[in-house]
């Protein structure tokens, strides 16, 4: 914290001292990076280890930063150059010692260096090159991209440092070139506001710990996932609904026009919320206007959209959101495109959709197809099902699910809790990724937003009574609650303020991992309809609570 403070009394004078420090810290690396209302101004990176490194880094970030930010020598530049330094966010990454790689290919390299811990290095003789945890979050760069880019900047020609060409991997590299390539662990601190002290940083952001989420830390989260889902409505006055998955980093949707699958997820989480209790009620309210407005637009097309029929996923899922009763016409007439769309067999991994709605399936056809899904997914594989499987089954039964089904969706909930990461799992390190899910077949060794599609699954097993009984209650809420966490880590928060461009539109949407910033509507959707669930559960635990003596395990949700 002495190098940070120190960086940042440089920079409240807007300037470093003329004569380099004899002292500091002793480091492999330093990057500093200045931002302004989201927008990188000025980094410098100095890789040469000595006393004076973090001064030097300073001095280049000031440097690019004046120059950016040019303010006239006038009776007004003093006052401007305080305004613009206390606005100011400073990052300060120290690079601890440099660790060899003995990776043959950067995809080796992806497998062994921790993104978003660890910076990258490259030696060419004397001259090392460096790029720190910051730069890679801030530019989706996985390790393995930041190597492959830094051999282009040694060689000067970056064709020397593409990834996808056999021979300029690590080890062909190094053989022709003499480049040695390193990991380094890094020590960083960031403000979250110009005016505020420095926070030590865990992958860009903070670790949160699972004593948080009592029953006011889970309705909040619900709640900021409920507003963030309604910030990304379209502003205009044209009718294409919701925007597609946000960049935080930019302050940028990928799209104006979310795609139908995705805006018809969104309906069912606010529709769900709206309907929860412990949500605000005007929140509730707006929640379920939204619902009503983004069913209506999706079936009302505005030009440029897709419409839900021409893909069975989005058609199953617009099917799943309609509302009970009769429809007015536009929803009428896109009903009947959608089930055409969704009797032309749908793949296995869409059928527990089919039998999500009455209006495709009837209770026998739904049964059958819920049978269908059983019968060719190993319990480990019914994770894709999830949560349609459950939320279909209580469809069939809202009062006591079959008990083939019942035995059947409780041993999977069993199983899945043994891939979830445990902190014994991860060490120290990996404090972040506690509660995730990774299962043999997953295309990543890291957990992921992935896991938002298993924890809905189990929420809904934890609320329904047949599947939970109110004696399992408190030991099933306290087992839920560490994968509920690692949600909670993807969700964008005050710690993360100094990475984003608008912290404000980025708040509670959940990212798609640790170390990649972009935020999908379906990963808040799913971990909203997740914490719906669980709402009602701690309810019930509260009824329950209050006919027998309440036991040890729900002290943690009052």
């Amino acid at each position: 914290m002495d190098a940070f403070n120190a960086a940042r009394r440089w920079v409240s004078n807007w300037d470093v001292p003329e004569d380099p420090p004899t002292e500091g810290p002793r480091c492999a690396g330093v990057a500093v990076t200045l931002r302004l209302l989201g927008e990188i101004v000025g980094r410098g990176v100095d890789t040469s280890g000595r006393p004076d490194s973090l001064w030097r880094a300073t001095r280049a970030a000031l440097r690019e930063a004046q120059q950016r930010l040019p303010i006239d020598n006038d009776a007004l530049a003093e006052q401007r150059r305080r305004e613009i330094a206390s606005e100011v966010l400073l990052s300060v990454e120290l690079a601890a010692e440099l660790l060899p790689l003995r990776a043959a290919t950067y995809d080796e390299i992806d497998a062994t260096v921790s993104p978003g811990l660890d910076a990258i290095a490259v030696r060419l003789a004397e001259r090392t090159e460096m790029i720190f945890p910051d730069s890679m979050l801030a530019g989706r760069t996985t390790p393995g991209d930041a190597a492959a880019s830094l051999v282009g900047r040694l060689l000067r020609d970056p064709a020397k440092g593409l990834r996808i060409d056999r021979d300029a991997q690590p080890a062909r590299v190094s053989e022709r070139h003499g480049l040695s390539f390193f990991r380094v662990r890094v020590l960083h601190v960031r403000q979250a506001s110009g005016q505020a002290a420095g926070l030590f940083m865990h992958r860009g952001g903070r670790v949160v710990e699972t004593s948080e989420l009592n029953a006011v830390g889970l309705r909040d989260f619900a709640q900021g996932i409920a507003s963030h889902l309604l910030l990304r409505r379209w502003p205009g006055a044209e009718p294409f609904g919701l925007r597609a998955q946000y960049n935080p980093i930019a302050d940028r949707f990928e799209s104006p026009i979310a795609g139908p699958a995705e805006q018809a997820m969104v309906v069912l989480a606010l529709r769900r919320a709206s309907q929860t209790p412990g949500i605000a009620s005007d929140l509730a309210a707006r929640c379920a206007e939204a619902a009503s407005t983004l069913e209506t637009t999706l079936a009302d097309l505005a030009k440029g959209e897709t419409p839900p029929w021409e893909d069975a996923a989005a058609s199953l899922l617009f099917l799943a959101m309609l509302p009970e009763g009769d429809l007015a016409a536009p929803l009428a007439e896109a009903m009947e495109r959608c089930l055409q769309t969704a009797r032309q067999d749908p793949p296995l991994a869409l059928a527990s959709l089919l039998a999500l709605s009455s209006r495709l399936t009837s209770p026998d056809q739904a049964r059958a197809t819920l049978d269908a899904v059983y019968t060719a997914s190993p319990e480990g594989s019914l994770a894709q099902h999830m949560p349609w499987v459950v939320l279909a089954e209580r469809r069939l039964a809202p009062d006591a699910l079959p008990a083939p089904s019942r035995d059947t969706l409780r041993a999977f909930r069993d199983k899945a809790y043994a891939f979830a990461l445990p902190s014994e799992a991860v060490g120290e390190e990996g404090r972040d990724l506690v509660g995730g899910f990774v299962f043999p077949d997953a295309r990543s060794p890291l957990p992921t937003a992935q896991s938002a599609r298993v924890v809905a699954g189990l929420a809904a097993i934890l609320r329904d009574r047949s599947l939970t009984p109110d004696a399992e209650l408190p030991t099933e809420l306290v087992r839920i609650l560490p994968t509920v966490r690692f949600l909670r880590q993807l969700a964008g928060d005050d710690a993360h303020a100094g990475l984003f461009r608008n912290p404000a539109n980025a708040r509670f949407g959940i990212r798609t991992s640790p170390f990649d910033q972009n935020m999908p509507g379906e990963a808040s959707a799913l971990t909203l309809l997740a914490l719906c669930d669980i709402l009602d559960a701690v309810d019930r635990l509260r009824e329950a609570a209050a006919r027998p003596p309440a036991g040890d395990s729900s002290k943690h949700l009052e």
